[in-house]
């Protein structure tokens, strides 16, 4: 079982990793930054250090510049040659 849980992405879409690639200056647009969220995160990593005490994942991953469908795909890789997907909201 893969489980996706975080705080809401921003706005940046693949442009994040294109931003993340340039050089800054006066002009830049910078509404590619993603504002972070320090109660959410805080909510998440102690969940995370909860369950992996409790030996509950075997893997873990941020989506990074690659987005969800190659953080999956690097998960599926780790846990077994099958899986299958089921997207809810």
């Amino acid at each position: 079982m893969i489980v996706v849980a975080g705080g809401r992405t921003g706005r940046d879409g693949i442009h994040g990793a294109t931003f993340s690639s340039i050089q800054l200056d006066k002009e830049t647009d910078a509404s590619a930054v993603q504002i972070g969220n320090p109660i959410v995160e805080k909510k998440l990593l102690d969940t995370l250090l909860t369950a992996r005490d409790k030996n509950l994942y075997r893997a873990i991953t941020d989506c990074g510049a690659g987005g969800l469908s190659s953080a999956v795909g690097e998960l599926a890789s780790e846990c077994g040659p099958r899986s299958i997907w089921r997207m809810s909201r």
